[in-house]
């Protein structure tokens, strides 16, 4: 396991204060808070910035309808992932491009009216008291029924893979078991499961490509870079 090129840390750590910044000054966000590993303090230069957002019912609702109206949800790439969320609650997962290199923004918004602090999350800001609660964020974001995914086209689901591609990447970075099952789905390949970072990395060149399009080539040409950085790691 490598602690990742503290170049890649240092990008997400600019994107991270731009959008602390542009979410502590929409007046309809009532609290934020640092959730997954920089919540946990438990982060490396891989780490993605994961982001539990409360704000009031109507606001929210506002938000799933026109999400992109919030400064801090734009991106170069956004995805509605509300199916990964509780009744009531929305996700959003957000790909920037820094430096040629892309950045992942998990973006989850939750009722503030409903909704406690979990346990393993770090306060960023709130204006007004919310209380903790026993759960941690991901008991939480599991609690409750889900909701139905949003519809998508062909195009819009090989983008968003694509988008998935340097994550894997991070996975060969880390060592970690879970790329082998990011290859098999994002590939269609089912029986893949090397254990060599050499032969997973060669793997994921090969899903870019055939996920890649003209129409898309930003996206691409940012998840190769990142590949290119997990191999310099290698």
């Amino acid at each position: 396991m490598t602690s990742g090129p503290p170049f890649l840390g240092q990008l997400r750590d600019r994107l991270l204060t731009q959008v602390l910044g542009q979410l502590a000054t929409d007046p309809v966000v009532d609290g934020v808070a640092l959730i997954g590993s920089l919540g946990r303090g438990e982060a490396d230069n891989w780490s993605d910035i994961d982001l539990l957002i409360l704000m009031g019912d109507e606001a929210l609702a506002r938000f799933v309808d026109e999400p992109t109206a919030r400064p801090w949800a734009q991106a170069d790439l956004l995805s509605d992932g509300r199916h990964n969320s509780p009744a009531g609650a929305t996700s959003m997962g957000a790909t920037h491009i820094r430096s040629g290199l892309p950045l992942w923004v998990d973006l989850h918004v939750h009722p503030a009216a409903r909704t406690r602090w979990p346990t393993d999350g770090r306060i960023v800001c709130q204006r007004r008291p919310i209380g903790t609660g026993t759960l941690s964020f991901d008991q939480l974001n599991a609690s409750g029924s889900r909701q139905p995914a949003t519809a998508k086209t062909a195009d819009e689901i090989r983008r968003i893979h694509l988008s998935y591609v340097p994550i894997a990447g991070k996975y060969i970075g880390r060592r970690s078991p879970r790329v082998s099952e990011m290859i098999r789905v994002l590939g269609k390949m089912p029986n893949f499961s090397s254990c060599d970072p050499a032969a997973q990395l060669l793997a994921l060149r090969r899903i870019a490509a055939d996920l890649s399009d003209p129409s898309w080539s930003w996206l691409g040409d940012a998840a190769t870079s990142y590949l290119d950085l997990v191999e310099a790691t290698l």
